[in-house]
């Protein structure tokens, strides 16, 4: 049998099918309440109950995923410290940033920001106006103190991204970038895209892995459905980037 790229339409075409067209995003709004699932799932038996059970409604809305990132802390699972360096072909992220960029007052997001090495970086090279989102809390007392100029400048909110999203003006961001695993991360019951495509002004730059994690789909198919375009893509992004690749998507919304 032919071995699939991980690159290839072909590549899990089933679960990406049913994560892109066969979702109730409606649902979302009637049966997610953030304070309580959040705190339903810091419960282990719970958390492997509704696991088992959400295996066979695949439609159902749900935070699970997101547990291991709140629960994350210094010297253990999900340890800020891992996420405080950025590598050479990360560095391409933060270059197409800056590259989509009209000024150094262009408003910037980095979704699922960790402990802000992304930003740092950004910061150095003069960008002021910065905002990360993430949900694990740990990471944010981490930047204080490995990142304490960075934190004179960012603005951050510990929240869930759909919680981030759901908040945020429409057109109220610039750029907004992710390195994942980040989105691939949340379940398609919740409508990603259309509320990244909603606050985001003119650019979205992504560095993930496309049919890897929990919930692969067709970014491209999503993002054309919202006028966000697919300019520039690298697959992988290095020899040693295995399934990672970096899309640009530009909207349609510039005047």
């Amino acid at each position: 049998m032919r071995k699939l790229s991980e690159f290839s339409l072909k590549t899990r075409f089933k679960d990406r099918f049913i994560n892109t067209f066969l979702q109730i995003p409606i649902l979302w709004k009637y049966l997610i309440n953030y304070d309580q699932d959040l705190k339903k799932i810091s419960n282990p038996f719970y958390r492997v109950i509704k696991k088992i059970l959400l295996k066979f409604l695949w439609f159902w809305p749900r935070l699970h995923d997101a547990i291991e990132w709140k629960e994350g802390k210094i010297g253990g699972n999900r340890d800020p410290n891992h996420f405080i360096t950025i590598s050479k072909s990360e560095h391409l992220l933060v270059d197409q940033v800056i590259e989509r960029a009209v000024s150094n007052k262009d408003i910037i997001l980095d979704l699922g920001c960790n402990s802000g090495r992304f930003l740092n970086d950004l910061h150095s090279k003069g960008y002021k106006n910065l905002h990360g989102v993430d949900i694990s809390q740990a990471s944010f007392d981490n930047m204080k103190n490995i990142f304490p100029e960075l934190c004179k400048d960012v603005e951050v909110s510990c929240a869930t991204f759909q919680q981030f999203l759901e908040n945020s003006p429409d057109n109220s961001i610039d750029i907004l970038f992710s390195r994942g695993a980040t989105v691939e991360l949340v379940h398609p019951s919740f409508p990603l895209i259309s509320h990244i495509c909603r606050i985001t002004r003119r650019t979205v730059v992504f560095m993930i892995n496309e049919t890897g994690h929990s919930y692969p789909r067709f970014w491209e198919w999503e993002f054309n459905k919202y006028n966000f375009f697919l300019t520039k893509v690298e697959r992988p992004i290095d020899t040693g980037g295995k399934g990672v690749s970096l899309m640009v998507f530009q909207g349609d919304k510039i005047q």
